[in-house]
C-alpha cells in the first residue's frame, strides 16, 4: 500500500494490525518505521520500544530508535542502544562508526576513537573502510588536531573516497592553502561527480582570485553564486 501512494491506509492497518498483535515485534517494527519515516518521532519511539521490548536483540529496532533519539536530542540514551547494537553485532563497522559519532557529538572523543578503530579492524570493503576514516578525521579536524585529520583522509583517498579529497581540500581551504585544496579537489573530481566537491573546488578557486575560472564552473554546475571571499 505504501509503494501505491496510499500511506496513510498503510499506516492505519499498522496500528489496527499493532492492537490485534500486541505481542508481534516485527508489527511494531514496521509501525515504527512508518512514523518514523513520517517524522512522527514520539511514536516512532514508542513503536520501536514496544518491539524492542518483545525481542531484546532486534539489532534493527534497537539501531532505528537510537536513530530517532539522536535526530530529538536524546543523544546519551543513544549512545547506550547503539553499544548495545554494537556488542549484538561486533562484525558490523557501522555499528561501531555509530557508537564513534555519537561520543563524538558528546565530546567523549577518547571513546570516540575507540569506536571507530574497532570499526576499521572489522570493515572489510573500502565503502565501510573510507566511512569510519572520514568521520574520524572529521572528529580529528574539529578537535583542532590536523595532522590526525590528514592522516585520516589520506588513508581514505586511495579506496578510492571523493569525501576524503573534499575534506582534505576543506582542511587545506581552513589553513589557507588554497592552491593544494584545487589540486585536491581536481584529482578527487576525476574519481567522481560530487557537488560538494565542485562547491570546495570553486572556493578554492575564489580564493585565489580565479574568478573567470570559479564562475565558469558555477554556471556550469547550477549552484547558488558563491561571493569572492573577503
Amino acid at each position: 500500500m505504501k509503494e501505491e501512494g496510499q500511506g496513510e491506509e498503510a499506516l492505519q492497518c499498522l496500528r489496527e494490525g499493532s492492537k490485534m498483535f500486541q505481542d508481534d515485534a516485527e508489527v511494531w517494527l514496521a509501525l515504527g518505521e512508518m512514523m518514523d519515516e513520517a517524522r512522527q518521532d514520539e511514536e516512532a519511539m514508542e513503536a520501536y520500544q514496544r518491539s524492542l521490548e518483545l525481542d531484546p536483540d532486534n539489532v534493527v529496532g534497537a539501531f532505528k530508535l537510537a536513530s530517532v533519539m539522536t535526530r530529538v536530542g536524546r543523544t546519551e540514551e543513544a549512545l547506550e542502544l547503539f553499544r548495545m547494537c554494537s556488542e549484538l553485532r561486533p562484525d558490523a563497522p557501522v555499528a561501531h562508526n555509530n557508537v564513534g559519532l555519537t561520543c563524538t557529538k558528546l565530546k567523549r572523543f577518547e571513546e570516540a576513537v575507540e569506536a571507530f578503530e574497532q570499526g576499521l579492524a572489522v570493515s572489510k570493503d573500502a565503502q565501510a573502510k573510507g566511512m569510519i576514516l572520514n568521520n574520524m578525521g572529521i572528529m580529528y579536524k574539529d578537535m583542532g588536531e590536523l595532522e590526525k585529520a590528514m592522516d585520516c583522509f589520506e588513508q581514505a583517498l586511495p579506496l578510492p573516497s571523493v569525501e576524503a579529497y573534499i575534506n582534505k581540500a576543506s582542511t587545506h581551504v581552513d589553513e589557507g592553502e588554497y592552491e593544494e585544496a584545487e589540486k585536491c579537489m581536481r584529482e578527487g573530481l576525476k574519481i567522481k561527480a560530487h557537488p560538494m566537491g565542485v562547491k570546495m573546488l570553486i572556493v578554492s578557486l575564489a580564493f585565489q582570485d580565479k574568478i573567470v575560472e570559479a564562475s565558469q564552473l558555477l554556471l556550469n554546475s547550477g549552484n547558488s553564486p558563491v561571493h569572492h571571499p573577503s
